[in-house]
């Protein structure tokens, strides 16, 4: 059995053709959305596969999974990472069929959690990548499925693992942060409002002359 930090991975490259929704972003990130979770919470992705592979090697059971949108894939209009390829997904693959020596279909089990960070913070192909980027995803004959040697693949599943940290601090700034200090902000307008009403009409008038003109 292949020990899990020496696993190879796969890199499938979508670009935007008309007989599949996958090479437009928006569309592949809500066709994750939709596929319905498992007990565990996770989710399968099964899909026809069309093109070459990369090398000799075959992809087997248990093999690491990347969807890459290449540049010629379909960004979304206002792309806030300039239509950069780059690695939309990650998981793990549970079958592969080939007819002959082509392949046919695929299954790649993948955590909703995993696509949500990736949606908002994906492997963008940009200078700090571009090694990396340049090894997996090598110049020449466009293929479909590209070879990821263990030690890049742990490099993209260290990089998913940012992703998801990130996901998670932002998630904490919305559900934890922002309700304590909305908190604060009332404790200190309730006492603020209880010590104006000790004020003499008077006394009042003088505070609200002090005051700015204009909110």
């Amino acid at each position: 059995m292949t020990q899990p930090n020496r696993r190879r991975g796969w890199i499938s490259s979508l670009k935007d053709v008309p007989d599949s929704d996958w090479g437009n972003v928006k569309d592949f990130y809500d066709f994750i959305s939709s596929i319905r979770a498992m007990r565990d919470g996770r989710v399968i992705v099964e899909s026809q596969v069309w093109g070459r592979i990369g090398g000799l090697i075959r992809p087997a059971r248990g093999d690491g999974f990347a969807f890459y949108h290449s540049s010629r894939a379909k960004f979304p209009a206002r792309d806030q990472f300039r239509r950069s390829p780059r690695i939309s997904l990650i998981g793990e693959i549970l079958d592969i069929r080939f007819s002959g020596q082509s392949l046919d279909r695929i299954s790649v089990m993948v955590e909703p959690k995993i696509a949500t960070a990736l949606e908002a913070r994906p492997i963008v192909r940009d200078d700090k990548t571009k090694p990396l980027f340049e090894r997996v995803v090598p110049a020449g004959i466009p293929y479909s499925l590209y070879s990821v040697e263990p030690d890049d693949w742990r490099q993209i599943q260290q990089l998913a693992q940012v992703a998801l940290k990130h996901a998670r601090n932002d998630e904490r700034t919305e559900h934890e942060v922002v309700p304590h200090d909305l908190a604060n902000f009332e404790r200190q307008f309730a006492s603020d409002v209880a010590s104006s009403w000790l004020l003499s009409d008077s006394e009042r008038a003088a505070r609200l002359a002090q005051g700015a003109r204009l909110p």
